[in-house]
């Protein structure tokens, strides 16, 4: 009945016109959808009304020798309306921003992401309010993310109960996933250097690669402004990081470099019980360990339409290891990634050549992949094509010594009727000795008025075994095959003035999805698998207010169901949930701006999870709170520069969890941060 009920008040909340006369018009910023105030209205008798603070305009009724009527507004693009076409809500679209006469609370940015779907977009202000990338990830609606021990551990992603092997995770438009394991390590992008993240949690082999089964989230790092900023904090926590601008006649100019570093020594008190055994329920485990040191370097050029980039980053950590296997030891690891991207485009073409290279030593162990990607774009008219050349090398003491190199091909269909656009795509990936792997996808968007927009999305998804799956020594298999899914979504996102409300609905059917697991009769050993079929399916809730009274709201609320129906199950685990994937997760962020101070206050929930089958009880990891607060105050501005501190403070009820069983997250994480940053 409360279900009920919320729908209902929603429906109410979204559908009704404004609370005034049917001659009320509301007017908002088409990018952070805030009222407008001082907007003015000039109708063909050249009467003139002006917009509220609120972003009102009460007119009187206009008869037709009223129209065209023309809405104006500085620094923002007129817009001319007949009676036949005057909606009730206008969206104006800014022109430049001046922070001292338009407020707006997301930046303008040109999306990396080029799909007819919108991308989630995260700004520059929740990221400088966080104080890692684990922390500002794990709020994005229905995000599952595993990380090995905290902060300085190992972080994966994971979307759709897909795992990280079937999330794509790109730094500046190029692909991280590692091809040898098939996850991305998201601890390895600095926070400091980003400016905008893109999420869609959709699958889009055909447009996106071969780790886009489930979604992809692109993490762009900034080529605008420049800023210098220095941190501390408790565990030994410091970063010092740089980013300078500059501009010569055509070209401009981006470089950026850092250090950063994190060491805590800590404790984990056993309080559930769904740890090896019952005995362990209050158990202390001491002296472990989450440290890490990371130096990054980063540079951009553009010169019209001539682009590229290049980022390093180098890691040392010292990690605890499994904790229920006492005495717990503590491992040094030390991992880097290289990413090196050159582009051209001139008329119609667009040629793209990428050069990854992953590294890690880790347990005696040493592994270095260099992935080399070109690729040649051409539009004609509404058809897109693509052709890509991938060659991959491998180095690693457990692996066997190998390279490979494929091809893929890929055309893309975009159009648009009345309301309707219509967008498909197909791509073919050949290697040699290999059967050809075929992906599309088929997405309808609909743009009924400007308060609705809906979209339906078929796609046919896969993802190849990787190195580890099929090499890995003694245990890899290589007779995997390859996995498939058949995804499909349902989007529609309201707009009132009361906010913006999206509703996602989708289906998953995943077959032969590759899985590690135990040996029979050992846990020390694991080999790979293919599941002959699992599903997901589920549906997701984000809410965005307005800002009333300098004060923004957003909730987001994931419900996931997933099943696995591998035939090597007994009939007593049939159908139970995919491992380390939540049924119920969610968040809600409250951000307020007063003077020259910004608070946010922000809560994560996540739902328990299964790590391990078992009978009559499955063993399960329980579900967990996290809050974060920040705080931010304006010292100075000058006509080129603002000078801020930031107090951060993650994790503020030291709550303990573990993400990934047998590897608990430290707990309170606070810090103090001064940042010197160019005015755009």
């Amino acid at each position: 009945m409360g279900f009920l009920f919320i729908l209902l008040f929603l429906s109410k909340l979204f559908t009704q016109e404004p609370i005034h006369s049917s001659d009320t018009l509301f007017i908002v910023n088409s990018i952070s959808k805030n009222p407008l105030s001082d907007v003015i209205i000039i109708t063909a008798l050249e009467e003139k009304f002006s917009s509220d603070l609120n972003g009102y305009i009460i007119i009187p009724e206009l008869n037709s020798p009223h129209y065209p009527i023309l809405i104006i507004k500085d620094n923002y693009h007129s817009i001319s309306f007949t009676k036949s076409n005057l909606n009730n809500i206008i969206e104006l679209k800014p022109i430049i921003f001046l922070a001292d006469e338009v407020r707006i609370t997301e930046e303008a940015f040109q999306p990396e992401l080029t799909l007819p779907i919108k991308a989630y977009h995260v700004n520059s202000t929740q990221i400088e309010a966080t104080t890692s990338t684990q922390s500002l990830i794990e709020s994005l609606p229905g995000i599952t993310l595993k990380s090995y021990g905290g902060r300085a551990g190992v972080s994966t992603v994971s979307v759709h109960g897909g795992q990280s092997q079937r999330f794509s995770v790109m730094f500046d438009g190029v692909p991280i996933n590692n091809e040898q394991n098939g996850g991305a390590d998201i601890s390895q992008i600095p926070t400091f250097l980003l400016s905008n993240l893109e999420y869609l949690p959709q699958g889009h082999s055909s447009r996106l690669g071969t780790s886009a089964m489930t979604g992809v989230l692109n993490l762009s790092p900034s080529k605008d402004g420049s800023k210098v900023s220095l941190s501390m904090g408790n565990s030994n926590d410091w970063s010092v990081g740089g980013l300078f601008t500059k501009s010569f006649q055509k070209t401009k100019f981006t470089f950026g470099f850092g250090r950063s570093n994190y060491d805590v020594k800590y404790s984990y008190k056993e309080l559930g019980d769904y740890s090896k055994a019952y005995s362990d329920l209050g158990k202390v485990y001491t002296g472990l360990s989450n440290s890490i040191q990371q130096d990054y370097v980063y540079s951009y050029a553009q010169s019209n339409d001539v682009k590229f980039s290049y980022f390093e980053v180098n890691n040392k950590r010292q990690l605890s290891t499994f904790v229920y296997n006492p005495p717990v030891d503590t491992q040094k690891m030390w991992d880097g990634l290289q990413v090196l991207t050159a582009s051209a485009k001139w008329s119609n073409s667009q040629f793209l050549h990428s050069r990854k290279k992953t590294s890690i030593e880790y347990l005696n162990d040493k592994h270095a992949l260099i992935t080399n990607n070109l690729s040649y774009t051409n539009i004609l008219g509404d058809f897109t094509s693509t052709f890509r050349a991938i060659n991959v090398f491998s180095e690693s003491s457990r692996l066997l010594d190998m390279s490979t190199t494929y091809y893929a091909g890929s055309l893309n269909y975009d159009n648009t009727w009345n309301y309707i656009n219509l967008s498909t795509s197909i791509k073919i990936e050949t290697e040699e000795n290999l059967t050809p792997v075929f992906s599309y996808d088929l997405i309808i968007n609909n743009n009924i008025s400007q308060k609705l927009n809906s979209s339906f999305t078929f796609s046919h998804n896969y993802k190849k075994p990787n190195f580890n799956d099929l090499f890995w020594e003694p245990f890899g298999d290589p007779n995997l095959e390859t996995e498939y899914s058949g995804n499909f979504y349902l989007k529609n996102k309201l707009l009132s003035k009361y906010g913006e409300l999206n509703f996602d609905a989708y289906y998953i059917v995943f077959d032969n999805l590759i899985s590690w697991r135990p040996m029979v009769g050992s846990n020390a050993y694991w080999i790979p698998e293919n599941i002959s079929s699992a599903n997901s399916y589920g549906l997701g809730l984000i809410y965005k207010s307005n800002t009333y009274i300098n004060t923004t709201l957003l909730t987001s609320y994931s419900l996931s169901i997933t099943k696995n129906y591998n035939r090597s199950l007994s009939h007593h685990h049939q159908g139970k949930s995919l491992l380390y994937s939540p049924i119920h997760s969610g968040s809600i962020a409250i951000q307020s701006q007063i003077n020259k101070s910004t608070f946010r206050l922000s809560t994560i929930f996540v739902g328990d999870r299964i790590y391990r089958y078992n009978w009559p009880r499955d063993n399960m990891l329980p579900n967990y709170f996290t809050t974060n607060l920040s705080y931010k105050y304006k010292i100075s501005k000058t006509q080129k520069f603002e000078t801020y501190i930031h107090l951060k403070s993650d994790n503020i009820f030291d709550t303990q969890y573990q993400s990934v069983y047998g590897f608990p997250v430290p707990g309170n994480s606070h810090s103090i941060t001064m940042t010197i940053k160019e005015r755009k």
